[in-house]
């Protein structure tokens, strides 16, 4: 497994990841597939080009086949630029358990962690996702708070949980 920064490259590849994780786990998105895909490969291209605000990472097996992704953008402004967000959280159901998870939070927070006045990492999970839940608490996220009936998926309201991590931490 090798873990990397996407470019515009990876465009087509990542698309059919996220619409893939959008069609199998939608209570881990707020995203709706059906607002998703039909949008242009320039759609996706810009949003995993890398800034100095946002990037995506990718987990790719030995085949080099993208296997899961995750996403990272800072918020802007003079009161917010010290807080970040996770998103977009995906490995695909065959590669889960094996370390491609940990690998890319691993990866995300170590490129975090050096970048100036970034105070903390903030995310929203299912709050039925026990197994990243987990993978969060391992990393030091802390539960916030939850939002009942964030979501509306497949005809039921979901909830969502606020979970936040203190930067920088030591790896």
């Amino acid at each position: 497994m090798s873990v990397r920064t996407l470019t515009p490259d990876d465009a087509q590849a990542f698309r059919a990841l996220r619409l893939e994780g959008l069609r199998l786990s939608p209570e881990s998105f707020g995203a709706h597939i059906d607002d998703e895909e039909n949008l242009p490969g320039a759609e996706f291209a810009r949003r995993i080009t890398p800034t100095d605000c946002a990037w995506v990472v990718g987990a790719f097996d030995e085949s080099d086949i993208l296997r899961g992704a995750m996403g990272w953008f800072r918020e802007r402004g003079a009161k917010r630029a010290h807080q970040s967000t996770l998103w977009g959280a995906y490995v695909q159901v065959s590669h889960r358990r094996i370390g491609y998870g940990s690998a890319l939070l691993l990866a995300l927070l170590k490129r975090v962690d050096a970048l100036p006045a970034l105070r903390q990492l903030q995310l929203h999970v299912w709050s039925e996702n026990f197994a990243a839940k987990s993978l969060y608490a391992k990393f030091g996220f802390r539960f916030v708070a939850r939002h009942p009936e964030s979501l509306q998926v497949n005809g039921r309201f979901i909830d969502e949980e606020l979970w936040s991590l203190s930067l920088p931490r030591s790896i």
